[in-house]
């Protein structure tokens, strides 16, 4: 969510900060952090490395966005990952290079209606919540029930619109939607007894979903972090304090944060499922790069995050490793980041949007040569840190594999010349008008924006073709949603694995939507919605998979015949590991990596 970062429609208004990732460890100086606070004794932040060997530890960056863990409202990446460890939900992620979407506080699958609109949810009832005397006296806990996850789910109705993620089920299940505005209206922060059509609990075991569509996303909905299942009395007790007091089901618990400074989780042993191989872990905010590498050198710190350039290179002056990697014997990786930056044509312009063969074949000529690395190099980036994009799906995705066979284009400029002289506008020329066609893109202005212009004209001119750019102020993403500009220039992080998330963005009734889900290429293919749409209402199960790869693979064909939009790059993040642990290999936008984590095996 992330990445949005985040997991959210990402139009950038000063794009030469991506240069360095959004949770890089280089921050300004911070004011003193506030007292810990948590269910247990505090920690002082300076102590933070300093556990005892007996104790097996997990030790992290912090990051910058995880001063919350409040499942509901969060935003980004690093509170997504700190939530999935301390909260479960319905259904999960299992461990794995592919997404498989498996039970979690849910006993099995869903069992849909054959209309698609009614689910019957199952729970486990042996799962307990976190020890809080506060909240439930002499037991110190109580096992999960139904109400706990009605609550949970209207509690996200409410706080997610302005906050979170909720826009992720905007208009699904009846009556939430409404349940949410008017709790927002009365600044709800407790539970309380309204009905909700579309979400109800049949005693405390049982949970029925009314939809308004089939819609099977709902599914990698209920596997994600913002949908974390908390206890009815913490919701009640705590409020708006749930972002320091989280009382969960999940594998860890809560025992100790200083907002923005240090989060220590500890193993829950009465945990009711695979018990985490860590007794704690250790998030502590690194104030500059020189003390990161220190406590990474020292084993103090098991990995660094999203380096930056320039922090990389203080790691390894003139490209050779520094004093603190040489004595973690350990090399930095470069990973593609969870998304891709794109420029989308208008596709209601009537000539460049132009749905039969010589628009299609002018889109795609535009695609064939553009020069990806002359982005890359005038936006700032080096090889290293960026790579050319050119397939319909950002890695990560489930079925991301099917995006190479469906290439929407790299720089071919014989291959561009020759694709637009099939068309109509053989050397560039409009033959309606006789003038050498132009192609105005609408920008906000930043370093980036002015590589791709740069790009354009450089790419264009040999067909003939005129690049112009009109720079705009204000909410960009708010002004492509209705300005008359010929392409426009835009970006997507993925929220879950699920290639709905990404595929969405060209969905034609989406066109022109205020909400992150906006088609700001106001794409409208029959073709291409019709097998959208087929694809919404599947459930990701592992029976209907192969049902599943077959739509997208006809979804990226599709896309890749029309070309309403062009890949430009992919933004690469830098990492160092410690050789200590044995790093899981899965989609990062599962976020569930820190219950797999494990020591490495030793000689």
């Amino acid at each position: 969510m992330i990445a949005r970062m985040l997991f959210s429609l990402m139009v950038l208004t000063a794009l030469f900060a991506v240069a360095r990732a959004p949770d890089a460890l280089a921050q300004a100086v911070a004011p003193p952090p506030p007292a810990p606070i948590g269910p247990a004794a505090p920690v002082a932040p300076a102590a933070a490395a300093e556990v005892t060997a007996e104790v097996p530890t997990l030790r992290l960056p912090l990051g910058l966005g995880s001063g919350s863990l409040d499942p509901h409202s969060a935003r980004d990446p690093v509170t997504f990952g700190l939530c999935a460890a301390v909260f479960d939900t319905l259904y999960s992620y299992g461990p794995g290079p592919e997404p498989m979407i498996v039970p979690s506080l849910a006993k099995a699958m869903p069992k849909v209606s054959p209309d698609g609109l009614t689910w019957t949810i199952e729970l486990r009832t042996d799962a307990k919540f976190h020890n809080n005397t506060a909240l439930f006296g002499e037991e110190r806990t109580r096992a999960l029930n139904a109400a706990d996850v009605v609550n949970s789910i209207k509690r996200f109705a409410i706080k997610g619109p302005d906050l979170g993620m909720y826009w992720l089920i905007n208009g699904i299940i009846k009556g939430l939607d409404a349940y949410g505005e008017k709790g927002r209206r009365n600044m709800q922060v407790e539970t309380d007894e309204d009905e909700v059509e579309g979400l109800t609990a049949t005693g405390d075991s049982t949970l029925v979903f009314k939809l308004t569509r089939p819609f099977g996303g709902l599914l990698t909905v209920l596997a994600h972090p913002c949908t974390s299942i908390v206890a009815t009395e913490a919701i009640d007790t705590y409020g708006d304090g749930l972002r320091v007091r989280p009382i969960g089901t999940g594998p860890y618990r809560l025992n100790a944060i200083a907002p923005g400074r240090l989060v220590i989780l500890k193993r829950f042993d009465d945990y009711w499922g695979e018990k985490p191989h860590y007794q704690r872990i250790v998030f502590s905010d690194a104030e500059d790069i020189g003390l990161a590498a220190t406590r990474f050198g020292d084993g103090k710190l098991d990995r660094l995050d999203n380096l930056s350039e320039p922090e990389l290179d203080l790691l390894q002056p003139r490209g050779k490793s520094g004093p603190h990697l040489q004595k973690a014997g350990v090399i930095p990786e470069w990973t593609d980041e969870a998304g891709q930056y794109f420029m989308v044509f208008n596709m209601e312009d009537t000539v460049w949007g132009a749905l039969d063969d010589d628009g299609r074949l002018l889109r795609k000529a535009v695609s064939l040569a553009l020069d990806r690395a002359l982005i890359i190099k005038e936006g700032g980036f080096t090889d290293k840190w960026a790579r050319p994009a050119q397939e319909g799906l950002p890695v990560g995705s489930e079925f991301a594999d099917l995006a190479q066979k469906h290439s929407l284009g790299a720089l071919d400029a014989k291959a561009a010349k020759e694709t637009l002289d099939k068309s109509k506008y053989k050397g560039g020329i409009n033959p309606a008008t006789g003038a050498a066609l132009t192609l105005e893109v609408t920008l906000a202005s930043n370093l980036f924006n002015r590589a791709l212009v740069k790009a354009l004209q450089e790419g264009l001119k040999p067909l003939g073709i005129v690049a112009t750019a009109r720079y705009v102020r204000g909410d960009y993403r708010n002004v492509v949603r209705t300005d008359s500009g010929q392409a426009f220039f835009g970006g997507w992080f993925l929220d879950s694995p699920d290639p709905q998330n990404f595929l969405q963005l060209l969905y034609g009734p989406n066109a022109g939507l205020s909400e992150e889900f906006c088609n700001t290429a106001r794409y409208q293919s029959e073709a291409f919605d019709k097998l959208y749409k087929e694809f919404e209402g599947v459930l990701p199960a592992p029976e209907n998979q192969a049902k599943r790869r077959d739509l997208v693979d006809k979804m990226l064909a599709q896309l890749a015949q029309d070309q309403p939009y062009v890949p430009l790059i992919v933004r690469k993040l830098a990492q160092v590991r410690s050789k200590r642990i044995a790093w899981v290999n899965e989609p990062r936008a599962t976020y569930n990596e820190l219950r797999h984590l494990k020591p490495a095996k030793t000689e």
